[in-house]
């Protein structure tokens, strides 16, 4: 796909309205690195939906094969719900097709 991760930089935190931090370490870097004046989001991805219990997106990596599995899941619901949220915040509706 082209894409690359990549540390944020500052000029995101004007660029962006939402930043969504994986695990909490990461959410406590950008929180404390975003200017005072930052008026978007910052939260984890994990808080918007429902996920029973489950806070972080864990890293697979070092586990089993099927954690891809449960992790590609949850992220999917995670992501579904982060859409759900900008678009009820934002007045946006989705169009059938």
């Amino acid at each position: 796909t082209g894409q690359t991760a990549r540390q944020i930089q500052p000029p995101d935190y004007q660029r962006f309205r939402y930043i969504i931090a994986m695990d909490r370490m990461n959410l406590l870097n950008v929180q404390g690195w975003a200017p005072v004046d930052f008026a978007g989001e910052i939260n984890l991805l994990m808080a918007y939906g429902k996920h029973r219990g489950i806070t972080q997106v864990a890293d697979p990596f070092y586990d089993e094969a099927g954690k891809f599995e449960q992790v590609i899941d949850t992220l999917e619901d995670a992501t579904l719900a982060l859409l759900e949220h900008i678009g009820t915040t934002h007045n946006f509706h989705r169009s059938s097709s």
